[in-house]
């Protein structure tokens, strides 16, 4: 074990699902309430339709934000899976690859270590930290 790095935050935590869905219902609860104000306008007579899409911006904004304070408390939603084994004993091995080298990763930990598995990819790895 000695030489592997622990799991970050976004590892370990569910912030990025969290966030994920945060923006799109924030989001949507944005055009929602952008669509009702721009229809029953209050300042002028005419109803103001750009008022939908900085709501729905401004939505979407926030309700990532929040949720990915949320997020971060939880644990990530995506480790389900592994759950059994871990309480096993078992080590729940992460790598972070370029793509075009995974073939050649999974041959080296499958040369020197039989007894793991390969479990498939997770494509949702977010391109910052």
């Amino acid at each position: 074990m000695s030489g592997l790095h622990e799991a970050n935050l976004f590892q370990t935590s569910d912030i990025v699902h969290a966030a994920e869905m945060g923006l799109m219902v924030g989001g949507g609860i944005g055009i929602v309430a952008g669509a009702l104000v721009a229809m029953f306008p209050i300042v002028s007579e005419t109803p103001q339709w750009g008022l939908v899409g900085v709501l729905a911006v401004l939505g979407a904004a926030f309700g990532a934000w929040a949720s990915s304070m949320i997020g971060c408390s939880a644990p990530n939603s995506r480790h389900k899976t592994f759950e059994k084994d871990i309480e096993e004993g078992k080590i729940l091995l992460m790598v972070d690859v370029p793509r075009g080298r995974i073939e050649e990763i999974e041959a080296l930990l499958q040369s020197a270590h039989p007894e793991a598995r390969f479990a498939g990819l997770d494509p949702a790895i977010p391109a910052f930290p």
